[in-house]
């Protein structure tokens, strides 16, 4: 139903948070199975999921745990959430239960080093969600003086704005289908070093 991005980069690093809500327009519970692929050097660093109308970190097991633990819980009636890494740089996670007539929320993120191009550091956000989304937002923070030059967006161009310390980006639409990506490029002699915890997520 909808998708809300939150990019923060500083220096040669960056992180993404994906919210996700999903609506079960059906008379009964449903179990959901979301497809999230990455770009290569994206690695997932933290999962939540809303419960009981809060949002709960998941923490990491083994595989085999994992599945085992989510059939106990499922049948325990609970609300579990499973991510797995499939292949390549994809991942594959059961969402349950999606209520009837109700939401679900999911957050991912994942942090990733830039890749560079010339005199910049590359940012590259995946937008391939296939169905139509009814609202999608996206917003950023973009340490240091240059600003960062959106040069290619499937969902549209943001608006880019002086901010504290760096740069904001700022994007909205409404029924949107999101099938590509977008290229965000930032000069790497307009950055700042990274702090050690600014990146530190959460265990998923």
């Amino acid at each position: 139903e909808s998708v809300s991005i939150t990019t923060t980069a500083a220096g040669s690093m960056a992180r993404t948070a994906v919210e996700l809500v999903f609506f079960n327009p059906n008379g009964r519970v449903l179990e959901g199975e979301l497809q999230f692929p990455l770009l290569p050097g994206q690695e997932i660093s933290g999962v939540a999921m809303d419960m009981g109308g809060f949002l709960r970190e998941a923490v990491p097991v083994e595989k085999a745990r994992g599945q085992a633990v989510f059939e106990d819980i499922t049948r325990a009636r609970v609300d579990p959430a499973l991510v797995e890494k499939t292949a390549g740089n994809a991942y594959r996670m059961r969402v349950y239960p999606i209520p009837a007539g109700g939401r679900k929320t999911v957050v991912l993120r994942y942090d990733e080093r830039l890749g560079e191009q010339g005199a910049d550091h590359v940012y590259r956000l995946p937008l391939r969600f296939g169905e139509t989304v009814t609202r999608f937002a996206w917003t950023g923070s973009f340490a240091g003086t240059a600003a960062p030059r959106v040069v290619k967006s499937d969902a549209g161009m943001p608006q880019v704005t002086r901010a504290a310390g760096g740069h904001g980006l700022h994007l909205e639409r409404r029924d949107l289908r999101l099938l590509g990506e977008a290229e965000v490029r930032i000069a790497r002699d307009g950055g700042v070093p990274v702090t050690v915890g600014l990146f530190d997520g959460a265990a998923w």
